[in-house]
């Protein structure tokens, strides 16, 4: 995951809205962190939610990923 914060190993309540606004919602670890440029870090992330609630909250955050950048190339062109 990209962040704009540098996020220490640990627990947390990760969030992504999906195309739709909905919230989803799962609680996680941060695995690792590394800064890549000023203000700019990577965070491995380990779900700690059940199988299924970890592949719905990967899928949420793919389809939101999709739909943000579909909406800023449109804007663009």
């Amino acid at each position: 995951m990209e962040t704009t914060q540098q996020i220490e190993p640990g627990n947390g309540l990760l969030i992504t809205a999906d195309e739709q606004d909905q919230i989803a919602e799962i609680k996680g670890k941060a695995a690792y962190g590394r800064e890549t440029g000023p203000v700019k870090f990577y965070v491995g992330i380990s779900c700690q939610g059940t199988h299924d609630e970890n592949i719905q909250f990967v899928q949420h955050m793919v389809r939101a990923n999709y739909f943000r950048r579909s909406s800023v190339q449109s804007i663009q062109l």
